[in-house]
């Protein structure tokens, strides 16, 4: 819906069990198609700064089923159960509010934005449990949404000891962290990946070693309260290390 306001917006319950909205971020998304750069020939290096011109929403307040999610209690585990059951008492996840902010796929709306991103953050785990955190980076470009369902990243050769690649091989669930700092604007994209180092897939990184497709399992929005406001310092600089 170009031209119109979305909103990220927090609620906050206060003791007497009133409620106030805080933390709101209001702007106009701006999705313009072919502003999204291929890596250059030869190298890995991505766009810088283009994810400005894509701008959009990556949390809408669209009506409860304007999405038209999938949604079951199997997005919750047994521990988050229990912990929402001990500590939420002022704001359930009751129906109403699991379909609108837990999706089992990536709305349209929000492809252009996750193709212009500059960077993410990538947790994976390996078959024991133990974690790992990475940021993922390389410019606008880094991110490519086959569909609702799939997208895929390159894996650029860094320090030779493949924490992430090597936790996917033993364990493929992995959660990804999307924020603009512009604006506070943040959504968490867990699923399964598996890692290509040829065929088409990896034709789409020409400069990449590998890349990693993730199959989606839950999509979460976020709202902007706490998410410090940052600019990069040099808006013309490669963000690709």
């Amino acid at each position: 819906m170009p031209g119109d306001a979305f909103v990220l917006a927090c609620i906050t319950h206060t003791s007497d069990g009133s409620s106030v909205r805080e933390g709101g971020t209001n702007f106009v998304p701006s999705v313009k198609a072919g502003l999204i750069s291929a890596p250059k020939t030869g190298s890995h290096r991505l766009r810088p700064d283009a994810h400005r011109a894509n701008a959009g929403p990556f949390r809408s307040l669209f009506p409860g089923n304007a999405m038209n999610p999938t949604l079951t209690e199997q997005y919750f585990h047994a521990g988050e159960v229990a912990a929402q059951r001990r500590w939420n008492t002022t704001n359930p996840w009751d129906a109403a509010r699991r379909q609108r902010l837990l999706w089992a796929h990536i709305p349209v709306e929000f492809h252009a934005r996750l193709e212009a991103v500059p960077f993410f953050f990538l947790a994976t785990s390996d078959d024991s449990g133990r974690c790992d955190c990475s940021f993922k980076g390389g410019g606008s470009g880094l991110i490519k949404v086959l569909d609702e369902h799939r997208f895929v990243f390159p894996d650029f050769d860094g320090n030779g000891a493949f924490m992430s690649l090597g936790n996917i091989l033993s364990n493929p669930r992995v959660g990804c962290l999307f924020i603009d700092f512009t604006d506070g604007a943040r959504l968490r994209i867990n699923g399964t990946a598996s890692i290509h180092e040829s065929g088409v897939l990896a034709e789409l990184f020409p400069g990449a070693a590998r890349v990693v497709l993730v199959e989606v399992e839950q999509v979460v929005p976020n709202c902007s309260q706490h998410v410090p406001r940052l600019a990069f310092a040099d808006s013309n600089q490669d963000m690709t290390p």
